[in-house]
C-alpha cells in the first residue's frame, strides 16, 4: 500500500519498449484491425466500423449501433467510426479525471491505467456499463459541455453539492438509481418529482428503481378531501412516461423498477396487474392487431416489478396464517387476507408473465453493510444493485471466457489484476459523476458503491470442462467470484489508506466489519478440488488482506460487487453466454429492442462441441468429428453422462427432447455464488412452457431457504414477444 496514491502494477502492456517481452509500449498496436460493414437500426441503413479482427461482426454491430458516438452540437461534429477513438475516449477520461484527483503515485501509473484498461477492453476481457459508454470522455476528449438538465455532483474532497453547470463535463457514468418517493404529487421528492429525476436517468442511458410503498391505497382519504385513486393509477403514469423515452437517447428502452411491500392494502392489485395486461395484449393479437401495437396499448410494460417479502411474512405462509395489510396514512389496518392466498396471486402472475419478482427483504438488510445508514428498500431495474435509497452504482463486467489460455488453463492472476484495476476505475467514476437530484449525488459520495461483476460464466464451464449444473461448477463459480470481490475490498481499503474511507464508514464500521467476516466465512464452503484449487487459494490469501486492510485503513467502498444481466456489453465482448446465465440454446435467436432479430454464434461452443462429438454417421455423411456443422450431442446413443452433462442448456433440446437445465440447477449456481457477491444477482431461471404454477412456487420457495436474495423466473413463451427465443434445432 501507498499512502501517496496507486501504484498501477502493468501485465498487459508496457510503459517502455520492452523488446525482452515483446509487449510495446502501445496497446492499440496489439491487435490487427479490419472495416466491417453493419447493418444500422434504420431501414437499409449500413454503417462501417473499424473493429480488431478477433471481434465478432455481432460484436462490431453493438459498438456501432450502441456505443460509437455521434454528436453534432456546439459547432462540432463528432462521429466516432472505429473502437480505438471510443477505447480512447474512456480510458483517458478516467486517467486523466484519476490523477487530478489524486488518485495515483505518479502520472506514470495514471498512464498505466489507461494503457491497461483500453488493452483490456479492445482484448474483450471487461467493459463497463454502458453509460459510461454514451457519456464518458464527451468534455474531456472532445471538449463538449452540453446545457445543464438539472443534475448535481458532489466536490470530492468536501462532499459539498452544487447544480451541474453542464451535461458532460461531469458526466452520468453510472448505470443502477435507486430513488425514493414520497406521498404527495407535486412537492419535492414527490410523484411528479420522481418522474423528472426518472427522466434525468433515462435520458443518459441509465436505470432506476423505488419503493413505492409510500403511496396512499386506492380510496385513501386526500388532504384537500375525496379519496386517492390508488397506488397502481399512479404506477401507470410513471409506465407512459418511461415508454416515451429512448434510454441513451439511442437505442435502449428506459429502465425501471417498481418494488411494492407486501404490507400495502393495494397488493394485490400490484401483483396482478401485468398478468392481466398480458391477456389484454394476447385478446388483442388474437383479434388482428400486430404485436407491436398490442403491447404498446396496454399498461405495465415499460417496468420491472418486484415486491418485498420479510421472514415475517414467509413465515405467515408456512403457518397458513393471515397477513395484515396496512394504510399507508394512518397504520391502522385495511384487511387481513390469507398470507397463502397473496402467495398465489404471485406465483400465478410470475408463471403467467414473469412478473412480479420476489425480493427477499429480510436477507438483502441481513448482508446490508451500512446498518446504521438506514434500510435497503428497493433495487435497480435488474435488481442487482440492493442499497439505500438516494445512491447509485457503476458497473464494470469481467469476462470470465477471456481469462482462459490457448490450452484451457484458467489464469486467477490475470482475474485479480482486472479486478483491481476496474475497482479504481469504477471508484474515480464516482468522483467524475453528476446525479439527477441533490439527495443523491450526497448519498452516492457518502457511500461510493461500486459493482464489479463477471460475464460469460456459462462458456467459460464449458471451455473448462464443467457442466453448468454440476456440483463442481458451483464450487469454481463460487471461488472465482470470492476472489474478485476479495480483490476490489483490498483496493478499496488501499484506496482508504491514501484517500480515507467512505464518509459514513465509521457510523456503519460494526455492520461492514460483520459483513466482511459473513464473505470469509462462506469459504469454508467451497470444497476445493482440482478445477478450482488455485483460484480458492488465492481467494483466500486476498480475502485475509482485505480484512487486514480494512481493519487498518477502512474501505473507500461500502459495496464493491453485483452481477449484472449484461446485455449489450456481453454481446461487445463476445462471451457466448451473459451475466451468470448458461447457455439459452445453441440455436438462439434475439431481438433487440429495435425489432431487429439476429441469430447468435457461438464459436468457441462450436469448437468445443466438435472436439467432443462421438464419431457417428450424421445425415450420410462419412464418420468424423463433425465441425462447422454440428449436431445435437444429446441423441448419440454413447454419449456419456458426463458429456450430456456439459452440453445440456437452459432450455429443452427440440431435436431429442433432453432436458433443459433443472430449475434447481440455476438456483443453486445462485447460491454458490452469492454469498460472494456484495449486492445482488441479476439472473432469469428459464423454464419450459408446460412449466407449472407448482413449478413456480417451489423456485421462489428454494431461493428463498438457499439464501438469494432474490429472484426471477421467465417461462418460456409466456409472452409472445421475448428478448431470446430458441431456433428449430440445437445445432450450432
Amino acid at each position: 500500500m501507498n499512502p501517496k496514491g496507486l501504484h498501477i502494477e502493468r501485465k498487459f502492456t508496457s510503459g517502455e519498449q520492452d523488446v525482452l517481452n515483446g509487449l510495446p509500449k502501445d496497446p492499440y498496436s496489439q491487435f490487427e484491425y479490419e472495416k466491417r460493414i453493419v447493418e444500422g437500426i434504420r431501414e437499409n441503413e449500413t454503417i462501417e466500423v473499424e473493429v480488431p479482427k478477433h471481434w465478432s461482426d455481432m460484436a462490431a454491430h453493438i459498438l456501432a449501433t450502441h456505443y460509437l458516438l455521434h454528436i453534432e452540437t456546439e459547432g462540432k461534429k463528432i462521429h466516432e467510426n472505429s473502437v480505438k477513438q471510443a477505447v480512447a475516449r474512456l480510458s483517458g477520461s478516467w486517467a486523466r479525471w484519476g490523477f487530478e484527483l489524486g488518485y495515483f503515485a505518479s502520472w506514470e501509473d495514471a498512464q498505466a491505467l489507461q494503457d491497461e484498461t483500453a488493452y483490456m477492453l479492445l482484448a474483450q476481457m471487461a467493459a463497463p456499463n454502458s453509460p459510461q459508454w454514451f457519456n464518458a470522455g464527451i468534455f474531456t476528449e472532445y471538449g463538449i459541455k452540453g446545457q445543464p438538465q438539472g443534475h448535481f455532483y458532489a466536490e470530492p474532497e468536501t462532499g459539498q453539492v452544487l447544480p451541474s453547470t453542464s451535461a458532460w463535463e461531469r458526466p452520468q457514468l453510472h448505470a443502477c438509481f435507486i430513488q425514493s418517493v414520497n406521498d404527495n404529487l407535486v412537492g419535492d421528492s414527490g410523484i411528479m418529482d420522481l418522474w423528472m429525476r426518472e427522466a434525468r436517468v433515462f435520458k443518459f442511458g441509465s436505470g432506476t428503481g423505488s419503493n413505492f410503498s409510500a403511496l396512499r391505497a386506492s380510496g385513501e382519504t386526500l388532504e384537500g378531501g375525496g379519496a386517492s385513486s390508488g397506488l397502481v393509477s399512479f404506477l401507470k403514469v410513471g409506465d407512459a412516461a418511461a415508454g416515451a423515452i429512448r434510454s441513451g437517447g439511442a437505442t435502449r428502452r428506459a429502465a425501471k423498477m417498481v418494488n411494492v411491500d407486501m404490507d400495502h392494502p393495494d397488493i394485490l392489485e400490484f401483483i396482478r396487474w401485468k398478468a392481466k395486461e398480458e391477456e389484454k395484449a394476447q385478446a388483442l393479437i388474437q383479434a388482428g392487431f400486430s404485436t407491436e401495437d398490442a403491447y404498446g396499448t396496454v399498461s405495465g410494460q415499460n417496468a420491472n416489478h418486484s415486491v418485498r417479502i420479510t421472514d415475517a411474512f414467509m413465515n405467515c405462509v408456512d403457518e397458513q396464517g393471515e397477513w395484515a395489510l396496512r394504510f399507508r396514512t394512518n397504520g391502522r389496518l385495511s384487511s387481513m387476507p390469507k398470507a397463502t392466498l397473496i402467495w398465489n396471486e404471485l406465483v400465478h402472475a410470475a408463471w403467467r408473465c414473469g412478473d412480479p419478482a420476489p425480493q427477499f427483504h429480510s436477507t438483502i438488510n441481513k448482508w446490508n453493510t451500512c446498518k446504521e445508514s438506514g434500510t435497503i428498500n428497493a433495487s435497480n431495474p435488474c435488481a442487482e444493485y440492493l442499497f439505500l435509497d438516494e445512491t447509485a452504482c457503476n458497473l464494470a463486467s469481467l469476462n470470465l471466457l477471456k481469462f482462459i489460455d490457448s490450452k484451457g488453463k484458467f489464469l486467477p492472476e490475470q482475474l485479480k489484476h482486472a479486478a483491481r484495476i476496474w475497482t479504481v476505475v469504477l471508484e474515480i467514476s464516482v468522483a467524475m459523476g453528476q446525479f439527477p437530484s441533490k439527495e443523491t449525488a450526497r448519498n452516492t459520495w457518502r457511500y461510493r458503491t461500486l459493482g464489479l461483476g463477471i460475464t460469460g460464466l456459462g462458456a467459460a464451464l464449458l471451455q473448462l470442462g464443467m457442466g453448468y449444473g454440476s456440483e463442481k461448477a458451483r464450487h469454481w463459480a463460487a471461488a472465482a467470484t470470492a476472489l474478485i470481490t476479495a480483490e476490489a475490498y483490498r483496493t478499496s481499503s488501499e484506496m482508504a489508506e491514501s484517500k480515507g474511507p467512505f464518509a459514513a464508514f465509521e457510523e456503519n464500521k460494526s455492520s461492514m466489519t460483520q459483513v466482511i467476516g459473513m464473505h470469509m466465512e462462506a469459504l469454508d464452503g467451497i470444497v476445493p478440488d482440482s478445477n478450482n484449487r488455485a483460484l480458492l487459494y488465492l481467494a483466500l490469501q486476498t480475502w485475509q488482506l482485505a480484512e487486514t486492510g480494512g481493519r487498518f485503513y477502512g474501505f473507500r467502498n461500502a459495496q464493491v460487487t453485483c452481477i449484472a444481466p449484461t446485455g449489450s456489453i456481453s454481446l461487445l465482448m463476445d462471451s457466448e453466454t451473459t451475466g451468470v446465465e448458461p447457455y439459452y440454446a445453441f440455436d438462439t435467436r434475439k431481438t433487440f429492442s429495435t425489432g431487429k432479430k439476429m441469430r447468435l454464434d457461438f464459436p468457441m461452443a462450436r469448437k468445443v462441441i466438435a472436439s467432443k462429438t462421438p464419431v457417428k454417421v450424421y445425415e450420410g455423411k462419412t464418420d468424423q468429428h463433425v465441425s462447422d456443422d454440428i449436431a445435437c450431442v444429446h441423441k448419440y446413443a454413447d454419449v456419456d453422462d458426463e458429456i450430456g452433462e456439459l452440453f445440456t442448456t437452459a432450455m429443452p433440446c427440440p431435436i431429442c427432447n433432453h432436458e433443459g437445465l433443472h430449475v434447481n440447477m440455476h438456483i443453486d449456481m445462485m447460491a454458490a455464488i452469492q454469498p460472494f457477491v456484495s449486492g445482488g444477482i441479476s439472473k432469469t431461471v428459464n423454464l419450459p412452457h408446460h412449466a407449472t404454477q407448482k413449478d413456480v412456487s417451489a423456485c421462489f420457495l428454494r431461493a428463498y431457504h438457499s439464501g438469494l436474495k432474490s429472484i426471477s423466473v421467465y417461462r418460456d413463451g409466456c409472452k409472445l414477444i421475448q428478448p431470446l427465443q430458441q431456433g428449430d434445432c440445437c445445432t450450432l
